[in-house]
């Protein structure tokens, strides 16, 4: 009763209260895009601007040389250092780092991301400290996969005493229900060529949590459906 009849009235009184000034920040040095071109229009194209426009664009010339983000207030400034480490993926432009922290500033703080997600500092550079037991007691499912992943998900399932469901000659399938997110189901494979000692390379296989049978998951790896996978010879 008290959410419904106060919430939405004091989420939007405190939205327009706090927002803008919460909110209300510059870019600093990430502002240089625009800040470059407006000088070399006028340094190096020589276009004239007013010496009130002309005096505002070397402040903020200044301040992109010198900061990162800033929040100007009436009778304060609060400014951030440029961090000393921020290293990103390519192709999906969020905080990655496998060794160390994404982000750092020179104070010490530091933000530690895979792919993103937030984690512990340990789980990035200390994957070995992961247990079966912390896996499975993690709450927040991003982290659990990104532990999982760390961890390694095909000695997960042996660790962590997963079920076989289904074998035949194709491989042997196993499930472990995981609380809160979706079951890992993988194939255990050989690899049809042996080595040169006599023995067989062994594979995991991440598969849809709907396959039920060993040779339903290894077609779906080749995008075949079960009952037209049937390999006559294989290397």
């Amino acid at each position: 009763s008290l959410g419904s009849s106060l919430g939405s009235s004091l989420g939007s009184s405190l939205e327009s209260s706090l927002g803008s000034s919460l909110t209300e920040a510059w870019w600093g040095q990430h502002e240089a895009y625009w800040i470059a071109f407006y000088l070399f229009c006028r340094d190096i194209v020589g276009v004239k601007f007013d010496e009130k426009r002309s005096r505002q664009l070397d402040m903020w010339r200044d301040i992109a040389q010198s900061c990162c983000w800033w929040w100007c207030y009436e009778n304060y400034v609060v400014i951030s250092e440029r961090p000393t480490v921020c290293r990103m993926t390519e192709q999906e432009g969020r905080l990655h780092c496998e060794d160390g922290p994404a982000l750092a500033f020179a104070d010490g703080y530091a933000l530690y991301r895979w792919h993103g997600v937030n984690v512990p500092e340990d789980v990035v550079t200390t994957p070995a400290s992961i247990t079966v037991a912390r896996i499975d007691a993690e709450n927040n499912a991003e982290v659990r996969r990104v532990m999982l992943e760390r961890y390694g998900e095909a000695r997960y399932l042996q660790d962590s005493g997963a079920k076989q469901i289904h074998r035949d000659k194709f491989g042997s399938l196993y499930r472990k229900e995981i609380p809160g997110d979706e079951p890992l189901v993988m194939v255990r494979v050989f690899n049809a060529t042996p080595e040169p000692d006599g023995s067989r390379h062994v594979y995991w296989l991440r598969v849809l949590p709907t396959i039920e049978t060993a040779r339903e998951a290894v077609a779906w790896t080749f995008n075949v459906e079960a009952k037209n996978y049937r390999p006559q010879i294989e290397s």
